[in-house]
């Protein structure tokens, strides 16, 4: 609840200064607590607002990491199809990037999401 107060305190200030980018952080940090809680299906509301606006100020590697935060999320809901999507638009644009540890977590993500599938 503190981590949800603080980060929605967050989001209220970046409005107030319309800080869209900062919003889209705030979004994203939100949707994080909303994970840790167990709260999926408001984590996803939560990362699918952030990669709106990281998408909006062309923010690639927020893309990314979002993607990533949007798979675990949907994994943990069972929605299999939607988490390996998401998994695989991490994992491209972080090669896309060039960002060798985004690369690196969404491979380990994507190795861990295929293990519990037994794959």
């Amino acid at each position: 609840d503190t981590a949800l107060r603080l980060h929605k305190t967050h989001l209220s200030i970046a409005q107030e200064l319309s800080d869209y980018a900062a919003q889209g952080r705030a979004y994203g940090n939100m949707g994080n607590a909303y994970n840790a809680l167990g709260m999926y299906d408001q984590a996803v509301k939560y990362h699918r607002q952030e990669l709106q606006i990281s998408m909006e100020v062309n923010d690639r590697a927020s893309q990314a990491s979002t993607h990533g935060n949007l798979a675990v999320a949907y994994q943990a809901l069972g929605a299999h199809d939607r988490a390996l999507q998401h998994y695989q638009n991490h994992l491209n644009i972080a090669r896309e990037l060039r960002d060798i540890q985004s690369e690196a977590r969404a491979l380990s993500n994507l190795g861990n999401f295929h293990c519990t599938r037994g794959e």
